[in-house]
């Protein structure tokens, strides 16, 4: 998983575009092959057309924006073109200037992430307090917080045994970021063969449900995705740093001991 959090802003920018390109021409050299297989005639392969300069100057400025949204850093827009036409214009590269221009926008991160990262440890311990104070929300002695939805009344799962759920993911702001009914197109539940990499609020959450049943997570950063959070392989930010999280968890099937490394977990 590709990290950007530190880099330089360039450096970053550059990297993601790079991944991107990448990642679709392997996509491109996919179909291609499958292409092939399924023609008795091979066609001659259509080349790819250069995009005109007006193209490319949007897509760098439609992803630059992006990152610079994500990272939380606010630019003057003037500037930034004032320093890109100098090193445009200029005939031969300053390196000394490029240097100190990677160490300003690095310093830049470093402060902007402390202080998202605090933003975001004191958005999720005020909610989780006051959370704690509803109807129905047990907490435990590590700090993760629990509400049964539906009682189960099947066997309890174990570190070393497997699970078939299905859950959905979200900030507390009840913003949604992932969903397994949504993720699999056939809507297949999630089969869970090691309890033990999970996260630690999963871990000790899923020992406390039984089969059938549905709780609702209430997760602290420590027992989540920690001070890194997540990204996607592409560089895109799916969790953030210090985020407390809600997980709504079905449990469907478990299996225990030797059991859950045979066949997979059946409804």
């Amino acid at each position: 998983m590709i990290k950007l959090r530190k880099n330089g802003l360039f450096i970053a920018f550059m990297i993601f575009v790079a991944l991107v390109f990448m990642v679709s021409c392997k996509k491109e050299a996919k179909k291609d092959d499958k292409a092939k297989a399924d023609t008795p005639e091979v066609k001659q392969e259509e080349k790819m057309e250069m995009p005109s300069a007006k193209e490319i100057g949007r897509a760098y400025g439609i992803l630059l924006a992006s990152d610079l949204k994500q990272s939380g850093l606010e630019i003057d827009v003037n500037a930034l073109k004032k320093g890109f036409q100098e090193v445009m214009s200029a005939k031969e590269e300053d390196k000394e200037k490029t240097a100190n221009a990677e160490m300003l926008i690095r310093n830049a991160f470093l402060v902007a992430g402390e202080k998202r990262a605090k933003q975001n440890m004191e958005a999720g311990e005020k909610f989780l307090a006051e959370n704690a104070k509803k109807d129905g929300v047990i907490t435990t002695e590590s700090g993760l917080q629990y509400k049964v939805i539906k009682e189960g009344t099947g066997i309890v799962p174990t570190l070393d045994g497997s699970v078939k759920i299905h859950y959905i993911g979200k900030m507390i702001d009840g913003t949604e970021f992932d969903n397994s009914r949504k993720a699999n197109p056939d809507g297949e539940p999630i089969v869970l063969g090691n309890l033990k990499r999970v996260i630690a609020g999963w871990q000790e959450a899923l020992p406390l449900m039984k089969q059938g049943g549905i709780y609702e997570l209430y997760i602290p950063y420590y027992l989540a995705y920690g001070e890194q959070g997540i990204r996607t392989q592409q560089g895109q930010e799916l969790i953030p740093p210090y985020a407390a999280l809600i997980f709504e968890i079905e449990l469907i099937d478990v299996r225990l001991g030797e059991e859950a490394h045979q066949e997979p977990v059946k409804e």
